[in-house]
């Protein structure tokens, strides 16, 4: 499929049409899909080349397979993680990485899913704030 560029254009037109926008990212809001953002999707999703993005994502090529250990573990700077429901990850990982850490927090933004800043901007910045009220204290 992907060797036939007028299937593979076919098929990322549609992954890449406004309805498709609208409905990967109502997956990660729990109000109504920021229109700004889906516009700003819309029109990534329409540079040249940007074809080639599902390809990569489906063979896995956009994530690092152990993420905890090699991307996450490792930070030694202050964290805030917010979170509620996601439906790309279930944060199963999240107690272990915060745990015997007091650089590491986890804040859960209640009636959210992947985009709390969008969804509950006064909560989301009442995390932050008091996250690094808290990382003076440290």
């Amino acid at each position: 499929i992907t060797e036939n560029s007028l299937v593979g254009q076919g098929l990322f037109d549609l992954l890449a049409s406004d309805w498709s926008i609208r409905y990967f990212l109502s997956r990660s809001f729990a109000t109504t899909v920021d229109p700004g953002l889906a516009a700003f999707a819309g029109l990534t999703a329409r540079q040249p080349d940007a074809r080639h993005a599902p390809l990569a994502f489906i063979r896995g090529e956009l994530f690092t397979p152990d993420a905890l250990s090699e991307l996450y573990q490792p930070l030694m700077v202050p964290t805030l993680v917010l979170y509620d429901e996601d439906a790309y990850t279930d944060f199963a990982y999240l107690p272990e990485f915060v745990a015997d850490r007091p650089n590491r927090t986890a804040r859960r933004i209640p009636g959210t899913r992947g985009l709390p800043h969008f969804d509950r901007p006064a909560q989301t910045v009442d995390a932050i704030e008091t996250f690094w009220k808290d990382v003076e204290s440290i």
